[in-house]
């Protein structure tokens, strides 16, 4: 709410301040609410599908592989 003051109509009386106001903060709700139910809703649906076993397979064979190569790049390093 500190931003929407620069966006008043300068010369407006203190009713029209009020509804100018008013229009901006629930304009403001408006697509906040928008934009969290979309969040809120994606994360739900990548939730389900993380939560299958064949990702699962996935994701447990692909950290085995990063984990490999990091022991070997361990043992082939050279210090200094």
């Amino acid at each position: 709410m500190a931003f929407f003051p620069q966006f008043i109509i300068p010369g407006s009386g203190e009713h029209q301040v009020m509804v100018q106001m008013l229009i901006m903060g629930m304009t403001f709700l408006v697509c906040t609410l928008v934009v969290f139910s979309a969040v809120a809703w994606g994360a739900g649906t990548l939730a389900d599908r993380l939560r299958s076993p064949r990702v699962q397979t996935i994701l447990n064979k692909t950290s085995a592989l990063i984990f490999l190569l990091l022991a070997i790049s361990t043992l082939l390093w050279k210090a200094g």
